[in-house]
């Protein structure tokens, strides 16, 4: 059962972007091998360039028009981010594929998985000396063999479609595509991006982000509206035992991976339907903007200290961030920090509930996993209608010329 469906995927949407389909291509070497089999590359990792295209504009996930499919459904994992949107079963019937298209693409994605699976057996034999030295050579940009496959496959899965089937795709995935382009600063050089147009898709993206938000928060009081109070009782412990990731994780995506400007320990304040809720006066945003901005600081030159000295952060944090976290709750209102805090435990809440082991450890009953489901749904098909709208108001910004140069560098990436 799908509860909510979070993009983890959504680090792959920098540098590069795919120009065949609506997912986007990540730059790391071994980006597309299945989760089992995926080398370990910290060092090649695209959120490196994840908080410079974050200063430029809140991060622009796209929304897929079909939810991800569930573990029990027939759909086959993309091998590559080439046509990504082709292996799911909702598209494939929207395409019309005639029965030899599909059983075309079965042979073809059988022959690349037997590809990935034989290099990252390869990589595995390498001691790690080996290992290490391949990564660092492919650090910025995928390996050749990745390269030829996601070409290869391009080739394979454009020579089975029509030209009716090629050019549905294209026109869907342009706006994403046209999108992800503007969050590279040479490529809005090269287009002749105005100042005047980045502050218009600034205040586009920012509107999205806020709409996503509100979104989400809906949901998580609709879901915990359907459990018991005995099943409200449990989750408490429940979510305590989650990762110490979860709790980022849990609104990663409504923040727009922004955590640059995150407080400490209440990093949803940063989401303006939050601070809405909370109905927080001029004095108090004026103060929490002025402690954002000194966190912001204290955040980057933690990470150029790391760079100098290539050291991980301290798991536990440090003292500032406590000291912060103390500043930002002496600034709230007690009711104001009861409610952030009911928002921010409901939002994970829907987190923990996305885990099978979770929902039968507090006894979800059949009714209510099909309720979860529609409100899923429900979810979905209202952020799909949210990006799309705001895409388009995106590419009106563009003049007829950069919307020209976008689609010629989409294709020119797709290999024409």
């Amino acid at each position: 059962m799908r509860i909510f469906p979070f993009v983890l995927a959504v680090v792959a949407f920098f540098p590069t972007i795919s120009t065949s389909g609506e997912e986007p291509t990540d730059s790391s070497p071994e980006s597309n091998l299945p989760a089992s089999s995926q080398m370990s590359q910290q060092a090649t990792s695209p959120m490196q360039a994840v908080p410079t295209a974050t200063r430029f504009a809140p991060f622009w996930i796209p929304i897929a028009r079909f939810m991800p499919p569930s573990p029990g459904e027939n759909a086959l994992p993309p091998p590559s981010a080439a046509f990504a949107l082709i292996w799911q079963p909702q598209w494939q019937e929207e395409l019309a594929l005639s029965a030899e298209q599909k059983k075309t693409l079965q042979e073809i994605h059988a022959k690349a998985v037997a590809k990935i699976k034989e290099r990252s057996e390869q990589f595995k034999s390498l001691p790690p000396e080996g290992q290490k030295a391949q990564l660092a050579a492919q650090v910025g940009k995928p390996a050749p063999w990745r390269q030829q496959l996601d070409n290869n496959l391009r080739s394979e899965i454009k020579a089975i479609l029509t030209p009716k089937q090629l050019q549905v795709i294209k026109e869907f995935s342009f706006p994403s595509q046209a999108v992800g382009l503007l969050y590279q600063a040479k490529i809005r050089q090269s287009i002749e991006f105005t100042r005047e147009q980045e502050d218009a898709f600034r205040r586009i993206a920012g509107e999205r982000l806020a709409r996503l938000q509100a979104t989400q928060i809906e949901q998580a009081e609709k879901l915990w509206g359907l459990l018991t109070p005995e099943q409200q009782a449990a989750l408490p412990e429940l979510v305590r035992k989650q990762a110490p990731a979860s709790a980022i994780l849990s609104i990663a995506m409504e923040l727009g991976f922004d955590l640059d400007r995150c407080l400490p320990g209440h990093p949803m304040l940063s989401e303006s339907p939050v601070r809405e809720r909370l109905k927080l006066s001029d004095v108090q945003k004026e103060h929490l903007e002025a402690l954002a901005t000194d966190c912001a600081a204290k955040k980057e030159d933690a990470r150029r200290e790391r760079l100098a000295r290539q050291v991980q952060p301290a798991p536990s944090g440090s003292h500032w961030e406590a000291e912060a976290k103390a500043k930002v709750e002496a600034i709230l209102t007690p009711p104001q920090l009861m409610t952030l805090n009911a928002i921010d435990f409901r939002r994970q809440v829907a987190l923990t509930l996305g885990r099978p082991d979770k929902r039968q450890a507090i006894g979800i009953a059949a009714q209510q996993a099909a309720d979860f489901q529609q409100l899923a749904e429900e979810l979905h098909d209202r952020q799909y209608r949210i990006d799309r709208e705001m895409l388009a108001r995106a590419l009106e910004i563009l003049t007829p010329r950069q919307q020209e140069q976008l689609q010629e560098e989409t294709d020119r990436r797709a290999g024409g």
